[in-house]
């Protein structure tokens, strides 16, 4: 569909032809609320922002003091469905994890070798950290630990990690753009730990439940953090914490992590 119109068109279509019952509306914007009342799903929960809250039958407050997957959760609790469990899984297929183990073969990569995901990538400049220091901290674990690297995330993102190679070299698996998103939870699955910024894949490896060291500026961890136990958050927490990151024009907070 060509555009916003026609991708309204599309989607109200493509819902209406279904006959829900419900939707939970999680995206907090206006159209989102404005398609599934379109396409005559009798229950619409969702989040009361963007002044969409006349579009929906269940109305969530949606809080900004709290993780971000609370207030999902909260949706649920809305329509009286039990929540028993914040735990976050995400779980590869067979196939994959069996890719991924012999592409470390292949660079005779054993079970006992510190794999580490490095991600500098993020989606905006205000989050990312210094390539040379990714390099410094990728040169203190292989004389510490003989470390092993990994690079995922799309096929832009491909330039970041050839450039830390041109700093290294460090003899990373550079897999972006050659794995779908279902493929990196087997990828992350085998490595030990994940050194990165806030972003996407940050998310997807504290699910797929690895350790996640996250370099955070802008954002607030106590809402975009990693969820679950055994993460650490490195943030310097500046007089203008939080800021909206799409808005700033210097990143100091993160260029103050050493």
């Amino acid at each position: 569909p060509r555009g916003k119109l026609g991708a309204f068109r599309h989607y109200w279509s493509l819902i209406r032809q279904e006959r829900y019952d419900a939707a939970f509306v999680l995206k907090r914007s206006l159209s989102s609320a404005a398609l599934v009342w379109a396409a005559r799903v009798p229950r619409r929960i969702g989040f009361a922002t963007e002044g969409r809250g006349f579009l929906l039958t269940n109305k969530v407050p949606y809080r900004q003091d709290q993780h971000e997957v609370v207030n999902f959760l909260d949706c649920l609790r809305a329509v009286d469905i039990p929540v028993t469990t914040s735990q976050l899984e995400l779980w590869p297929l067979p196939e994959h994890e069996k890719s991924i183990r012999r592409q470390f073969s292949e660079r005779r990569w054993n079970d006992k070798d510190l794999k580490v995901i490095i991600h500098a990538a993020a989606s905006l400049p205000a989050k990312m950290w210094p390539l040379d220091r990714f390099a410094d901290v990728m040169r203190h674990l292989q004389r510490a630990y003989q470390a092993k690297f990994v690079y995922t995330g799309a096929q832009g993102d491909s330039a970041f990690y050839e450039e830390l190679e041109r700093l290294g070299p460090f003899g990373g698996l550079n897999l972006c753009g050659s794995t779908s998103l279902r493929e990196n939870i087997a990828v992350y699955r085998a490595c030990n730990v994940f050194f990165g910024v806030d972003s996407g894949p940050m998310h997807m490896a504290a699910a797929a439940g690895i350790p996640v060291v996250a370099l955070f500026g802008p954002t607030d961890e106590r809402k975009w953090g990693p969820w679950g136990d055994g993460h650490v958050v490195i943030s310097k927490h500046l007089s203008c914490h939080p800021c909206k990151p799409h808005k700033c024009e210097k990143n100091d907070c993160m260029l103050q992590i050493t």
